[in-house]
């Protein structure tokens, strides 16, 4: 993966040294990236549906402008982190690295709800077991409808397999 960023140019300098590695970020922002283990799984779900050929439209970082008026001093903007599309069905994905919040959940409800239509379906992805280590908040998001996929899952499963299930049977 490292050889393939140095050759994309995102990374300089890589180097190996026995079982050491060095390299250089091309830039700040890419360094941001890179280390920000939500935008990892971000792509990792991106990536698995949109390869899968299974879904009509695959986006990631969807803007959503609530009352479109760009560039105004109040306009509302959400971002929803990946969309899949199969027929008239929406998939609303919000992916969390961990620290699955209460507002994460009643966000990705609000946003299902508001722009997704009545087929539309919201689902929450998270790299840790939000069953076993945060009853409260998977027990919060089933009782609205979230469909929950945790790391076990993504162990188990490819997301694209999943979410494509999630389309056909709810």
């Amino acid at each position: 993966v490292i050889k393939e960023l140095e050759r994309a140019g995102i990374i300089n300098d890589f180097n190996v040294f026995g079982e050491r590695i060095s390299f250089e970020f091309k830039n700040f922002t890419i360094k941001k990236l890179l280390n920000d283990f939500g935008v990892w799984l971000e792509l990792f779900v991106y990536k698995s549906a949109l390869d899968s050929g299974k879904f009509d439209d695959v986006d990631m970082s969807v803007v959503i402008d609530w009352n479109h008026r760009l560039n105004e001093r109040d306009d509302v903007l959400n971002e929803i982190d990946v969309i899949v599309t199969k027929g008239t069905t929406p998939v609303f994905i919000s992916c969390k690295a961990g620290n699955v919040s209460a507002a994460a959940i009643n966000e990705i409800k609000t946003l299902t709800d508001r722009f997704g239509g009545s087929l539309a379906k919201g689902v929450l992805i998270t790299c840790e077991e939000l069953s076993e280590y945060s009853v409260k908040t998977y027990r919060r998001a089933t009782e609205l409808g979230i469909r929950v996929i945790e790391l076990s899952d993504l162990y188990r499963e490819n997301p694209a397999s999943i979410l494509e299930r999630i389309v056909l049977n709810g």
